[in-house]
């Protein structure tokens, strides 16, 4: 052994004499140059092979919306066409929980099934504005295991949008294969769990649906979400087939969580819409979720109030700035809990009638003097109705 160890040193390769683990191999340390040949097999390639498109959640350049950015204004709160696929079992097949606000729990999901689908709704319209405008949120165990979905939009319901999507995966990858999410754009599930994939309404505007206004992307009212099957029989924009893990069983396909709409102006109130073509000017989330509707008179007297009390004046701006944006994951928890709501309800009463009293006092004075009873007086016996009924 020590014969060898003195010819490698003659070659000029070794430059120490004790103890092989710290030799130096030309200068560089034995264990630093195992290092980097480790780094040189399984990093460099990644890096080469990487695609262009943005990288997964947490790191620099992502575009993954976490659930609980308070730049997510309000979520879906109803849904039909729930059309699951092959593959999923009837536990996985609960609609319900892709409504409201996104849980990142593992099994808070709505399992698609192989090429399933769901058509989400909403409250409100989902506004055309200035970046991301809605964001998708799946329920991927890592950052490579994702399950992918296409994302589609309509403004009445029955003719969709589809978005553009690429993906550059060159290969099947099985039930437990790994994706890199920078070969993937424009299809949903791209994120891990807690992350949504975001969506841009105004990148649809060369669509033909779009450009002869079948579609009207500033009138959106549902989102459908169909699940890709990844055997790579579905194709991208350009004709790339698609892949994702496959064949999964049991809770086969996307995985829905929850979609959320973004906004990038929290000051600007959302246009409701009751189903009936009646439309109502709100922002008041929490007293939506307890009261149950934007058209309830005692969250139109709070949105009354809030036009022409607080917005007229720089206070009462910012005020409203912030409860825009720190409100709606509140309300969204508000919603869905029946007994939440009744103790809210209570809360907001008082409330409704003092500013009901305050929007009264300038036309009693107009219409001028007389005997007349108090405004919020007139209105005791309703708030006293509405404190007995609630539930």
């Amino acid at each position: 052994m020590k014969r060898n160890l003195n010819r490698i040193r003659g070659l000029g390769l070794l430059t120490t004499r004790t103890r092989p683990w710290k030799f130096k191999i030309r200068g560089v340390p034995f264990l630093l140059t195992v290092i980097l040949a480790v780094f040189a097999v399984t990093s460099v390639p990644a890096l080469l092979c990487a695609g262009p498109y943005p990288p997964p959640a947490r790191e620099e350049g992502t575009t993954a919306v976490y659930m609980a950015d308070p730049a997510i204004f309000f979520w879906a709160s109803d849904y039909e066409n729930y059309l699951p696929g092959d593959a999923v079992d009837g536990e996985w097949q609960t609609p319900e929980k892709a409504l409201g606000m996104a849980t990142g729990r593992v099994s808070d999901v709505c399992s698609l099934g192989r090429g399933g689908e769901i058509t989400l709704l909403f409250d409100a319209k989902v506004p055309n504005r200035d970046g991301w405008d809605f964001a998708v949120f799946e329920n991927g165990l890592s950052d490579t295991f994702l399950e992918l979905a296409c994302v589609e939009v309509s403004s009445d319901g029955s003719t969709f949008a589809r978005f553009d999507c690429v993906s550059l995966t060159e290969g099947a990858v099985g039930a437990f294969g790994a994706l890199d999410t920078t070969n993937v754009s424009g299809l949903a599930g791209k994120y891990r769990i807690g992350y949504g994939t975001p969506f841009d309404l105004q990148s649809l505007s060369d669509d033909p649906l779009v450009i002869d206004e079948t579609v009207d992307i500033d009138s959106i009212t549902h989102i459908r979400i169909v699940d890709v099957i990844g055997d790579g029989n579905m194709l991208d924009m350009y004709g790339h087939q698609i892949y994702d893990p496959y064949p999964t069983t049991g809770s086969a396909g996307f995985d829905l969580d929850a979609v959320g709409v973004l906004t990038s102006d929290p000051t600007i109130p959302w246009v409701f819409t009751d189903g009936t073509g009646s439309t109502a000017e709100s922002g008041c989330f929490i007293a939506t979720a307890a009261f149950g509707s934007p058209f309830e008179r005692h969250v139109t007297t709070l949105v009354r109030f809030r036009d022409e009390y607080l917005l007229p004046n720089g206070p009462g701006r910012a005020f409203v700035g912030l409860y825009y944006r720190y409100s709606p994951p509140f309300a969204a928890i508000i919603a869905k809990r029946p007994v939440l709501r009744a103790f809210v309800r209570a809360g907001l009463l008082p409330l409704a009638c003092v500013s009901r009293f305050l929007l009264d006092v300038p036309s009693q004075q107009k219409k001028g003097g007389g005997n007349r009873r108090h405004p919020c007086a007139v209105r005791n016996a309703d708030c006293s109705r509405a404190l007995v009924n609630l539930h």
